[in-house]
């Protein structure tokens, strides 16, 4: 390996081809500068290895209620964007639901289901919403049952095409009515996303 030495001291090392290294025990003169935009442009194109968290968002929907009597994917406003800092990244989506089943007098099930859209375009769901794959459920036997609950969903979204900017939006569905209103966001709690963004 090719190397600088002074006085004994090395102070600059090269393998192959590759850039020379500069060793640490070289100590700047006082008023020495590095050129203009060396450091940022280094900054700029620096890599972290894979697994590595660059950055955490949190939305927290606490403003609005939403009733949902739909059995199609229907927007509950808990919706963030995250401006990637790595090309391909992969994005970690948590979702924390604060979901309210009212009472009726039908028996039976009432149920939903959740699902995650990345720029509109469909990713996930927390089940298929045939009668065996509720995500959330209440068996009602009398007008006095209800269920209410913080629903948590979990998804990764690899990114190998994603421009920059990704939009992450939870939709719900009413998977079995039952004459049943699906409340989110009620007088007793409020739901938030989280958007983390992993290097790959």
């Amino acid at each position: 390996m090719p190397e600088i030495q002074l006085n004994g001291k090395t102070i600059a090392t090269q393998t192959g081809t590759n850039e020379p290294v500069l060793k640490n025990n070289v100590v700047m003169e006082s008023g020495f500068s590095i050129p203009s935009g060396v450091i940022d442009n280094a900054l700029s194109n620096a890599t972290f290895p894979s697994g590595h968290v660059l950055q955490v968002k949190q939305f927290l929907r606490p403003d609005t209620t939403y009733t949902i009597s739909s059995q199609s994917y229907t927007t509950i406003g808990l919706t963030d964007s995250i401006e990637l800092k790595q090309p391909n990244s992969t994005i970690l989506v948590m979702a924390n639901i604060h979901t309210y089943i009212a009472s009726h007098t039908d028996d039976g099930w009432s149920a939903a289901n959740y699902a995650v859209y990345r720029d509109n375009a469909f990713v996930s769901q927390s089940s298929p919403g045939a009668t065996t794959g509720y995500s959330l459920g209440v068996n009602t036997t009398s007008d006095t049952d209800r269920s209410m609950d913080n629903f948590h969903y979990t998804v990764l979204i690899p990114n190998p095409s994603t421009p920059a900017g990704t939009t992450i939006e939870f939709d719900i569905r009413v998977a079995s009515r039952n004459g049943y209103d699906v409340t989110i966001n009620n007088d007793y709690g409020y739901s938030r996303l989280f958007l983390m963004e992993l290097a790959v």
